[in-house]
């Protein structure tokens, strides 16, 4: 794989889904993985505060996060 592939695939993850893609697009590959992870961390925390009021997107979340709305 490529440098841009790999930008690439990590942009088209799931975890940027609700991210402005404009603001990362600069990003070094490194800058980018970096991001990812807190970024995943930080939507992981969402998601842990949510369990309990919506239950099955929490599952949805945790088993099957690219059947999710984009």
């Amino acid at each position: 794989l490529s440098y841009a592939d790999l930008r690439g695939a990590i942009l088209d993850s799931a975890d940027f889904r609700y991210v402005n893609l404009i603001g990362v697009k600069h990003l070094t590959l490194e800058q980018l993985l970096i991001t990812k992870t807190l970024y995943k961390a930080k939507l992981d925390s969402i998601w842990l505060k949510e369990k309990e009021r919506y239950p099955r997107l929490y599952e949805l979340h945790t088993t099957h996060p690219d059947s999710l709305p984009k």
